[in-house]
C-alpha cells in the first residue's frame, strides 16, 4: 500500500475533487465511506450533488472556521504537466491529503474494510481515534472511494484538516515515515501485499517508477 501526500489550504476544493466526477469523468460511484461522524451521517455511501459537495468542505473546515485558526507553510500539489508533485510556496496548508494506493494486481478491498484501514489509518497518525467516545480533540477527517486508477489499481483518499477541535495545530513532522510506517502495519492487519524494501527498512528507494507514478497519478490535490 503506497501512501502519497500532499499539503494545501483549499478545503472545499479538494472535497470537490474526491467527490466529484474526476477531470475527465474518470470517478465511478463517488462516495464518502468514513470520516467525522456529523459528515459521515447525512453524507455517506452515495453520490453526492454539487452543493453537498460544498457543504462537506464547509464541515471539514468547521473547527478551523470556528476557532478562527489559521495555519501557514510549505505547500504541495500536483504536477499535471510533468506528472509528479512539486512545491507549491508558502501559505495555507491546514488540509493534509493522503492517497492509498494497493497494486493494479491486487484485488479490490470493500467499503467496510477500507473503512476499517481509514479509522486505523487516522489513528495510528494521532490525528483522530474514531472507536474512542472520548477523544475529547480530534482533527476533522472524511475517506472517499471513486474507482481504481487509471491503471487498475484500487485506492482510497484522507483529507484530513489539521486545525483540532479546540483551534489547535496538529504537528506533523515526519509525516511521510509514519505514513509508511502505519501502511506496513496495515498491510500486515489486513493481509495486504507487503512492500519488501519498506519491510527491511530501505524506505521507499525499492518502488518502481511505474508503481510510484500510478500511485502519483491519482493522488492528485487541489489546494491550490
Amino acid at each position: 500500500m503506497i501512501p502519497n501526500i500532499t499539503r494545501g489550504g483549499n478545503t472545499i476544493g479538494l472535497v470537490s475533487y474526491l467527490l466529484g466526477e474526476g477531470r475527465a469523468n474518470e470517478h465511478t460511484d463517488q462516495h464518502i465511506i468514513a470520516g467525522t461522524d456529523d459528515i459521515v451521517e447525512p453524507y455517506g455511501g452515495r453520490v453526492l450533488s454539487r452543493d453537498e459537495m460544498v457543504l462537506v468542505g464547509r464541515l471539514l473546515d468547521f473547527d478551523r472556521k470556528a476557532n478562527n485558526t489559521r495555519m501557514t507553510g510549505k505547500r504541495t500539489c500536483w504536477d499535471y504537466d510533468n506528472e509528479c508533485y512539486r512545491d507549491a510556496g508558502e501559505g495555507d496548508n491546514h488540509v493534509w491529503h493522503v492517497s492509498l494506493s494497493l497494486r493494479p494486481d491486487e484485488p479490490a478491498l470493500s467499503d467496510e474494510t477500507w473503512a476499517k484501514i481509514a479509522r486505523d489509518f487516522v489513528r495510528e497518525m494521532g490525528f483522530a481515534d474514531p472507536n474512542n467516545l472520548y477523544d475529547a480533540n480530534p482533527c476533522r477527517w472524511v475517506a472517499v472511494r471513486h474507482g481504481v486508477t487509471k491503471n487498475g489499481g484500487d485506492h482510497l483518499h484522507l483529507a484530513v484538516n489539521l486545525v483540532r477541535f479546540d483551534g489547535s495545530h496538529t504537528k506533523v513532522w515526519r509525516d511521510y515515515q509514519k505514513a509508511q510506517a502505519t501502511a506496513n502495519l496495515l498491510e500486515h492487519k489486513y493481509g495486504l501485499e507487503i512492500l519488501d524494501s519498506r519491510e527491511h527498512g530501505r524506505g521507499s528507494k525499492g518502488v518502481q517508477p511505474a508503481e510510484q507514478a500510478a500511485a502519483l497519478r491519482e493522488g492528485k490535490d487541489l489546494t491550490d
